[in-house]
């Protein structure tokens, strides 16, 4: 418990966490807020670390820019764990996330080293490596907010989250791909694209509709493929729990959103209903996802 003549500064470093993964991570801040409120902490500084480095490379006018940034939060969680404060209120605010957790450290150190693909500047080599990436990126958040509201994990978990991870990551990057291709990178491999060459981003334009429609169905179907499996085993997780993967209810709206009729998915960013959004998280929360 924190000593009442520090209560008002505290109030006021989680106030500014707490935005942060509201302002950076909002799918997930939303189901934080169906979590236990003790624990809401512990997820706002977790939600609001994995958007801030997810972010950084559209903030960045140079990749090496962002490596420089990428290296800080890795120096910053290893002060962390030696009980350093950097003076930054989120990567101070990581430090009951971590704990004597090792495992955890790694977990979010693989996070900073996976979003390095996000600078540009590189295509994703093929579906293996983006689904690597995915896991290393959104279902290890997936997996750390299961284990800061159960207090642990299990290989079944772990799988589902990986799972969970890819269906999410994917369905989002799908509606983000200009985002995507602004800044140099190119998540979707040519493999889907069926090109038999590597191609740079601004390629994409050359390529035939018919084509580009096929490769981004294929993607969505691995999105849904992975969410069908992620959500025949988080029905093991409690109510409790639940709150930490329940973005998960999400992918098909966004799926839904991708693949809306018209749409230019090189260009036009693609949206889900507010109101929709709160409503599925709220439903998962209280039925789970069998529906």
């Amino acid at each position: 418990m924190s000593s009442p003549d520090h209560s008002g500064e505290e109030r006021a470093t989680l106030e500014e966490v707490r935005q942060w993964a509201r302002r950076l991570s909002y799918d997930r801040y939303l189901a934080s807020l169906l979590a236990p409120k003790a624990a809401r902490p512990l997820l706002w500084a977790l939600h609001g670390f994995a958007g801030e480095i997810a972010h950084i490379p559209e903030r960045m006018s140079e990749p090496m820019l962002g490596e420089i940034r990428f290296q800080w939060w890795r120096d910053a969680l290893d002060g962390v764990v030696r009980g350093e404060r950097s003076g930054n209120p989120l990567a101070d605010a990581l430090a009951p996330v971590i704990v004597d957790d090792g495992a955890r450290l790694a977990k979010l150190k693989g996070m900073v080293d996976a979003r390095a693909f996000d600078l540009g500047g590189a295509e994703m080599a093929d579906v293996r490596a983006l689904t690597t990436y995915l896991a290393k990126t959104e279902g290890q958040e997936f997996a750390l907010a299961v284990q800061l509201l159960s207090g642990e994990t299990s290989p079944e978990v772990e799988s589902a989250c990986v799972q969970a991870g890819i269906a999410y990551g994917l369905a989002r990057l799908l509606c983000t791909l200009p985002l995507c291709l602004a800044r140099g990178a190119m998540p979707i491999p040519s493999e889907l694209l069926r090109l038999n060459q590597t191609g740079d981003p601004a390629s994409l334009s050359d390529i035939e509709p018919v084509q580009l429609n096929n490769a981004l169905s294929d993607a969505a179907e691995l999105a849904a493929d992975a969410s069908a499996t992620a959500r025949r085993h988080v029905g093991m997780l409690s109510r409790i729990v639940r709150p930490a993967v329940l973005p998960l209810a999400l992918v098909p709206s966004y799926l839904a959103a991708a693949r809306r009729p018209g749409r230019d998915p090189l260009s036009e960013i693609a949206l889900i209903n507010p109101v929709m959004r709160v409503w599925s998280l709220y439903r998962a929360h209280l039925l789970g996802f069998g529906g």
